[in-house]
């Protein structure tokens, strides 16, 4: 029995191991910038994060602003203590509030998705504050500019 339960301890210790390298290595990648239109918000649904994927110089709140694969839109987890209150702006490059919204008190896991699918290019930040702590995410966009490449014909002579 004692066996069964050093083993079982082994693989839960393997697996948070997997895992908070996993977000270590998620948290490392740049995520690719894109554009604001709309907000979704998650409240039950946001997954608790490891304390990797926290920012580690916050005392009462983490953060973490991910890239969705393969679309326009970034998500924002934030898990705070209970009984806080937390801001969460997103403002534009000349500091205009573009979105606000305040966090309860009773909510500890909080999500929420910025869609930049329609916005223009610029730096945009989102900024999470809880009193005298505060915590900046930038997401930048840009437009790759299309260039046309002249076209090449193969000939082959013998």
């Amino acid at each position: 029995m004692k066996t069964l339960q050093t083993s079982a301890m082994t693989l839960m210790l393997a697996l948070l191991t997997s895992a908070t390298l996993l977000a270590q290595s998620e948290i490392s990648a740049k995520a690719t910038p894109e554009p604001v239109a709309s907000v979704k918000h998650a409240y039950a649904a946001a997954p608790t994060l490891p304390t990797t994927a926290t920012s580690p110089e916050s005392k009462t709140f983490g953060i973490g602003l991910y890239r969705v694969r393969e679309s326009m839109t970034m998500r924002l987890t934030l898990e705070k203590k209970a009984g806080e209150k937390v801001l969460v702006r997103l403002l534009n490059q000349q500091g205009q509030v573009l979105h606000q919204e305040v966090v309860g008190r009773q909510t500890k896991v909080y999500g929420c998705n910025f869609d930049f699918s329609t916005s223009k290019d610029g730096s945009y930040t989102i900024e999470v504050v809880n009193g005298d702590e505060v915590q900046h995410k930038t997401v930048t966009l840009s437009t790759a500019k299309v260039v046309e490449t002249p076209a090449r014909t193969l000939i082959a002579m013998q």
